[in-house]
């Protein structure tokens, strides 16, 4: 994972969903390997999911594309 002013090894897929930078989704693998649940607050401004559910959303979604997020 990288932006304009930071990198972050070992988050794959990642797509931000706002100009800013400051709200995206990504893969999650230490998470999901250390068999931590998904959907529940872990940090500020970040979806994590499943390698398998970030690895379809990144390549089968258009940029560009609107999302609506919904707590």
């Amino acid at each position: 994972m990288y932006g304009r002013t930071y990198t972050v090894s070992g988050v794959p897929f990642t797509m931000c969903v706002s100009a800013n930078e400051a709200i995206c989704q990504h893969a999650a693998p230490s998470q999901e390997n250390a068999g931590q649940p998904f959907g529940v607050p872990r940090n500020h401004g970040y979806v994590r999911m499943p390698m398998n559910h970030a690895r379809w959303l990144f390549h089968n979604t258009p940029k560009g594309t609107p999302i609506t997020i919904r707590a």
